[in-house]
């Protein structure tokens, strides 16, 4: 699942399904704006969804939620992972970006790395309640 908004560019490169190697893939190129997205286990499949910008190349190949999004006139990208591992490629360099992270990119190179908050208790208490096995983390 995908949104995008309002005011975004964005290409869809490849999408694809084989039955035969029980693989499916997106690929994206965001030219400018942002995306949120959202892959999920899909029945036996291994499932590959990726988003190039101009400075960085994001990728997950297990259930995740994340943001990307990318300022043109700057030549930044910003990359959230809320949940699931992202590989971030940029510069010729691979990393993991873990859930709860936020990293920025530009002309090649992470220039911010920082994590997110933990959601509030009550939250996470409300998830569980109405998506059990969901909560990101922690015990409530």
């Amino acid at each position: 699942m995908m949104t995008v908004d309002a005011g975004t560019l964005l290409e869809i490169r490849e999408l694809r399904r084989d039955q035969a190697r029980r693989t499916q893939h997106v690929s994206e190129r965001l030219a400018w704006g942002q995306l949120s997205a959202q892959t999920r286990e899909t029945q036996g499949y291994e499932s590959v969804h990726e988003v190039d910008t101009a400075a960085a190349s994001v990728r997950t190949r297990r259930p995740a939620e994340f943001r990307v999004s990318h300022d043109k006139q700057r030549q930044q990208s910003e990359v959230v992972a809320t949940r699931g591992t992202l590989t971030v490629e940029t510069g010729g360099k691979e990393e993991q970006l873990p859930e709860a992270t936020r990293l920025r990119v530009e002309e090649g190179r992470v220039v911010e790395r920082s994590s997110l908050l933990d959601p509030p208790v009550w939250l996470l208490q409300l998830t569980r309640r109405f998506s059990p096995g969901r909560a990101r983390r922690g015990s409530a």
